[in-house]
């Protein structure tokens, strides 16, 4: 029953798979901030693009690209989607399957670099 408590506490709407979740958790357990999922590049507009996850206040987008990704046609819209929170002056962070193989570390210590240039004290 603890066991299930604590992973009714980890639980978000908002997640598009469950990679993503992985993520996220990964970012928990390595004792950084906890990102928001869905995230707007303009939030004043509805319906605008969003990112998997990020920080708006720190302006990191984050992105995990599953195999559905790499079509051509799916390339190019997140090419677009990602160019307008460059635009706007985040940072977006992209990651995928060979960063889950490696459990996320390398995907952390690139988020943790991220934070820090952006503001964040741990």
């Amino acid at each position: 029953m603890r066991r299930a408590r604590k992973a009714l506490e980890l639980i978000r709407v908002g997640a598009d798979s469950a990679k993503e979740t992985a993520f996220r958790l990964a970012v928990i357990d390595a004792g950084l901030p906890e990102p928001e999922l869905q995230v707007p590049v303009e939030p004043r507009r509805p319906g605008g693009r969003r990112a998997d996850a990020g920080y708006p206040e720190y302006k990191i987008a984050i992105q995990y690209d599953g195999s559905s990704h790499f079509t051509p046609d799916r390339a190019r819209a997140d090419q677009r989607r990602d160019n307008e929170f460059v635009a706007a002056g985040w940072t977006v962070l992209k990651f995928n399957v060979e960063d889950d193989r490696e459990g996320f570390a390398t995907a952390i210590q690139q988020l943790k670099v991220a934070l820090l240039s952006r503001g964040w004290c741990p």
